[in-house]
């Protein structure tokens, strides 16, 4: 599917769930949302829209968490009401399971190239899901240039001098690029 929404946060409602197998093999629940409305000014404006689109949210060790480190999908679980302690609590085909269908929630919409193609990539919009960051303070600075300051050096644009030799002041072969 191509872009057709702004990269931007978006007002939708959740229309299905489904758990399964994804094509690498994780488990993964996917909510259909329907677009309702994309933000401007803070303001969302109304539109219509005859498509769905989903929200893929993988069921991994690293997307999960620990019991110690919650991970993004259980925090997206927890905003979204889910209190269950069983995966099969997230079932639709199992008698009783817990239904996202009918919320309306924020999403995000960003974009996307894969193997040439663009495509909308949606996510559930949580309040503070942007991660914190501690500020590194000028010893952490250094630490990271000591560290890592030669890969950025070597992409740099400035143009890197050119050392007089015996080329007469040309640069040699081995410094040339191509």
């Amino acid at each position: 599917m191509g872009v057709y929404h702004e990269v931007g946060k978006h007002r939708a409602t959740i229309v299905g769930q489904r758990l399964g197998e994804n094509n690498n093999g994780n488990s993964e629940l996917q909510l259909e949302i329907q677009p309702l409305a994309f933000y401007v000014d803070g303001e969302p404006q109304a539109y219509h829209d005859d498509w769905t689109r989903t929200i893929f949210l993988p069921l991994t060790a690293v997307t999960l968490g620990t019991e110690s480190k919650v991970g993004w999908v259980t925090e997206t679980l927890r905003y979204l009401g889910f209190q269950g302690t069983s995966f099969s609590e997230l079932d639709p085909t199992q008698e009783g399971h817990h239904s996202f269908v009918g919320l309306e929630i924020d999403v995000w919409c960003g974009h996307r190239e894969f193997e040439g193609k663009k495509s909308e990539r949606w996510s559930v919009l949580r309040p503070g899901n942007r991660t914190a960051v501690k500020a590194l303070d000028k010893k952490g600075l250094r630490a990271l240039d000591a560290k890592f300051g030669k890969v950025l050096k070597a992409f740099s644009d400035k143009p890197k001098p050119v050392a007089a030799d015996s080329n007469n002041g040309q640069a040699a072969n081995s410094d040339v690029p191509f």
